[in-house]
């Protein structure tokens, strides 16, 4: 669930899972935290973007796995502004895409996005699929700044290979608390991973990318990352990490 009230008083989900197929709802710019919306399109479409990208977390899903979209605006003349977010989110996915001109079920909506998703995991590789799960509630809980979900799946002490050292932490070493206060960071969009490697007792997953953005959607820093993950009897936990961050060109 989303935190909608619009699932529970209609009847529907944001996101159904069906196999490896995940089919996300029409999708407003509500921010379902406050339930407001700003009345600018622009604004409306990364908001949009933002809660696709929750619901997608929630079924094990990323954005990079969406090779669908449907545009829906009541006013073509809105769609044109909205390009910029919307090739920052999906040009590197290049899905499928339809635009269509319809009224909207509240007038202060002025743009509707639908994705399909297919992950890239299945369930003939469970241990993979449960190593991609893990990574998912860890990029989610970080997203959130939500440290004792972080915790939930590390297992202490946990490498981090900084500039040409390698040091060791009974506590996670990043806060992103520090992150929105000295960089004012929103959120990471974009995510691109993999489980590259496993073995009965340990996994490699590759942060390929993700994009470090403001509240206004413009671009702090692209991340990139090595995660080892290792078996435990409390299931897949994260031991050691490596980063690469790439500020923003001027």
């Amino acid at each position: 669930m989303s935190g909608s009230p619009f699932e529970p008083a209609i009847g529907y989900a944001h996101a159904v899972v069906d196999d490896d197929w995940v089919h996300v709802s029409g999708t407003t710019g509500f921010d379902y935290a406050t339930m407001t919306i700003s009345a600018d399109v622009v604004e409306q479409a990364e908001q949009c973007v933002r809660n696709i990208e929750a619901a997608l977390a929630q079924a094990g899903s990323s954005l990079a796995d969406v090779v669908r979209v449907r545009y829906l605006l009541p006013d073509r003349d809105d769609f044109e502004p909205c390009w910029p977010v919307l090739r920052r989110h999906f040009a590197s996915v290049q899905p499928a895409a339809t635009m269509m001109v319809c009224g909207l079920a509240d007038p202060r909506m002025k743009i509707e996005i639908e994705v399909y998703a297919r992950r890239r995991t299945t369930g003939a590789d469970d241990a993979t699929a449960e190593v991609h799960a893990t990574y998912e509630r860890y990029l989610q809980a970080f997203i959130e700044g939500d440290l004792p979900g972080i915790d939930a799946v590390v297992a202490y002490p946990l490498a981090h290979i900084g500039e040409a050292e390698v040091r060791m932490y009974d506590a996670f070493p990043i806060d992103p608390a520090d992150l929105k206060r000295t960089k004012a960071w929103h959120t990471t969009v974009n995510s691109r991973f993999e489980v590259v490697a496993l073995s009965p007792v340990k996994a490699h997953v590759v942060l390929y990318r993700g994009d470090r953005i403001r509240k206004d959607g413009s671009l702090i820093e692209t991340v990139s990352g090595f995660y080892a993950f290792k078996r435990t009897a409390d299931g897949w936990k994260l031991y050691a990490i490596s980063d690469v961050l790439n500020p923003a060109k001027a």
